[in-house]
């Protein structure tokens, strides 16, 4: 089919954006993985002195981050063809259990980061929160929050398998949208949420309003609420001793810098897309719309190497161990070369 003849024209995503995607993706995927070691090696090794919650919330963090890097780029490997509420998948998972079912655990995936994210936040909040009684919540109510909140997460996977299935005349809806393209990529799955602002239409809509509308109303403002007291709690407290500035700092540091790399990157925007699946941007130009699928694939992909300059930057003992293992490394590589050469 012909450019003029495409709704939308995928000119850039058919000839550079998807097969670069293909290639980028698996190879990214890998490289990150020394990033994630050397930092859970930084985190296990040398936290022990910091307080039990501010270890858990940088480790249960760098797990939300090496996991969405795993199943992103090596497992899922997906594409979002907005304004459509089209996607495809290239991972091998989408070839092992179908690309609706891929699509049910990257929403099972995305449920378990968020809520993580939340009881990251959640334990950080109560150790700040002993600082005036008034915002300790007991044992059993702590328990009683998080069992309630993931429960509530839980409940749009159970809806996510519910409603996951084919959508009607997906083919017809493939070939109306100029996407037909996509049957000779390799290893492409492809799958159709419904039409351009008809996406609640279908099974997929009912299911992504819910988790739109729950995230909105219920997560977001529990994440500031956390973030707000937290902070506000810390900026009161006389720190009267160099280490109860630099545990400070670090509280701070973790709850305002990381988190919000990891909401602007991994939750935000799939909350947008969401929006988009329901709402026209058809109206945009189609340069702008490329622009904006593309950088939602590298957004997503890219939040583990700002979220590690955040965490060395905000450590200085860090600093010095990395800066002692790469002179460490030069001296001994320096070596061994010399040998060679004599």
């Amino acid at each position: 089919m012909s450019s003029q003849r495409l709704l939308y024209r995928y000119n850039l995503d058919r000839d550079y954006f998807v097969p670069f995607v293909q290639i980028f993706q698996p190879l990214y995927g890998v490289a990150i993985i020394p990033l994630h070691m050397t930092a859970f090696c930084l985190l296990i090794c040398h936290t022990k002195k910091w307080a039990k919650s501010i270890r858990a919330g940088y480790l249960l963090t760098q797990m939300i981050m090496l996991g969405d890097d795993l199943w992103t780029c090596l497992l899922f490997r997906g594409y979002i063809f907005l304004p459509n509420p089209i996607a495809m998948c290239t991972g091998p998972v989408c070839g092992w259990i179908g690309p609706s079912n891929s699509l049910t655990m990257e929403h099972f995936f995305m449920i378990h980061a968020i809520g993580f994210f939340q009881l990251s936040l959640f334990l950080m909040q109560q150790q700040v929160a002993k600082l005036n009684s008034s915002y300790v919540i007991p044992k059993r109510a702590q328990l009683i929050v998080v069992g309630l909140i993931y429960a509530a997460l839980w409940a749009n996977v159970v809806a996510s398998i519910l409603t996951s299935g084919d959508v009607p005349d997906a083919a017809a809806i493939v070939e109306r949208q100029g996407l037909e393209w996509l049957r000779s990529v390799d290893n492409v799955r492809i799958v159709v949420f419904g039409e351009v602002g008809n996406c609640g239409i279908y099974r997929y809509g009912n299911q992504l309003d819910l988790f739109a509308a729950f995230y909105i109303a219920l997560i977001l403002p529990i994440r500031y609420l956390l973030i707000g007291t937290s902070v506000r709690l810390l900026h009161q407290q006389s720190a009267s001793t160099t280490r109860a500035v630099k545990m400070r700092k670090l509280y701070i540091s973790v709850l305002l810098r990381q988190t919000s790399i990891l909401s602007f990157l991994l939750v935000y925007p799939l909350l947008l897309t969401i929006i988009a699946f329901q709402y026209q941007i058809d109206y945009l130009p189609d340069a702008l719309l490329a622009c904006i699928r593309i950088g939602a694939v590298v957004a997503h992909m890219s939040q583990s190497i700002p979220q590690f300059c955040v965490l060395i930057s905000a450590n200085k003992s860090f600093q010095k161990i990395l800066f002692a293992k790469f002179c460490q490394w030069n001296r001994k590589t320096t070596v061994q070369m010399s040998l060679v050469l004599n």
